[in-house]
This record gives structure tokens, sequence and C-alpha cells, in this order.
């Protein structure tokens, strides 16, 4: 299950499975399962993984920095 609320397109949440420890980079879309922005109501997300090997699960959030005021 999964929600966000954030910058819409600047402030990303993502979920990225491969078989390597490396972190991947936000911005690459390779083995991305889950990328949201904007405000996004709960959603259960599921992914069926091959059996007999090793599966590393990325969780991220990339926050640009930028930031609204009063």
């Amino acid at each position: 299950n999964a929600e966000i609320s954030s910058e819409a397109k600047y402030d990303i949440g993502y979920v990225t499975v491969t078989n390597t420890s490396d972190i991947p980079a936000y911005d690459n879309s390779e083995n991305r399962y889950i990328y949201i922005s904007g405000d996004i109501e709960a959603k259960d997300y599921k992914i069926i993984l091959k059996a007999g090997q090793i599966n590393y699960i990325h969780f991220g959030y990339r926050k640009d920095g930028a930031s609204t005021g009063i």
C-alpha cells in the first residue's frame, strides 16, 4: 500500500526491484515498479517475483528542494 502528497512532478516516491544491491538512480526507470508524485490516494501495489533468485527492493523519495511559502 502506498500513497503520497507531494509537489507533483518534483517530489517523487519510487520503488525499484532489482537483482543487485546497487542503489538505482531515481531517474532510472529500469525495473521501476512504483513511481508516484502529487496527491495520490492509498493504493495497493503487487508484484510477482521469480522464485529461486535474490531480489532487492529499493525504496526512494526524491525532494527537489523547492518549497512553497507564505
